[in-house]
């Protein structure tokens, strides 16, 4: 006959076994103190002896396996910590003709071709606060009347003769001449000149720069126009990031 742990002090609590690879035994309902194990390797299971008929076993016996697997499947799933880690940033120093150099498709404004390069942005050093890159306005070349909902931005034009529209106010301006635009600003810039404008672009936060390449391809790749419908496309899944008139 199996020896018996004596009974705690309370009758009404759960008997169990003192002895390793023993069975733990349960007095009455089954509770959570029949799910505490003295040992590792000892196994809970609840006393029947006060069941009747097999239909009660079973239906006792059920919630018991359904915990214990349950415990086991939660053990191997990952860490929250490691599935939300954020993405780092890379530290670059990048040549006036490095980074990610794309070309505008024609897109029947005056825009045209022209080329830019995305420089920094989550794709680009893992930027998670700033996008830049640079961009050439060809003579007669245009950046459309847009805003920008949620993000400051800086230009700096480096070269030729450019007029700024920004707001209500509209000025001529030459090299060296930076433009801040807040949020939700209307602006648009055109080369006026004879020479090219090089101008550098840096966003307060990520988001305009999926637009870029939407509507654009690598340099060297083939470079199809793209419709006024294919456009307006574009432009209302990247509504978030800019506004175009």
């Amino acid at each position: 006959m199996r020896k018996r742990a004596p009974f705690l002090s309370d009758p009404a609590r759960p008997r169990l076994l003192t002895e390793p690879h023993h069975v733990i035994s349960c007095q009455g309902a089954l509770n959570e103190d029949c799910l505490r194990l003295r040992h590792a390797d000892a196994l809970v299971l609840p006393n029947f002896e006060f069941m009747k008929g097999n239909f009660m076993r079973v239906q006792y016996l059920i919630p018991v396996m359904v915990h214990i697997l349950a415990s086991a499947l939660i053990a191997q799933q990952p860490s929250a910590g490691n599935a939300n880690q954020k993405i780092q940033s890379v530290p670059l120093i990048l040549e006036k003709f490095e980074g990610e150099r794309r070309v505008h498709r024609p897109a029947g404004n005056k825009m045209g071709a022209a080329p830019f390069t995305l420089k920094v942005d989550p794709k680009n050093g893992g930027a998670q606060h700033f996008v830049m890159f640079t961009e050439d306005l060809a003579p007669g070349g245009s950046i459309p009347v847009h805003k920008h909902p949620g993000a400051e931005e800086i230009v700096i034009l480096e070269s030729g003769a450019s007029r700024v529209h920004l707001g209500n106010t509209v000025r001529d301006v030459g090299p060296g001449t930076t433009v801040f635009i807040p949020p939700d600003t209307w602006v648009s810039i055109d080369n006026i000149g004879t020479e090219s404008v090089s101008l550098i672009a840096i966003f307060s936060e990520p988001g305009f720069e999926e637009y870029m390449r939407a509507i654009s391809v690598r340099e060297g790749e083939a470079n199809s126009p793209l419709s006024k419908t294919e456009l307006d496309a574009v432009r209302a899944q990247h509504s978030h990031a800019a506004t175009y008139r």
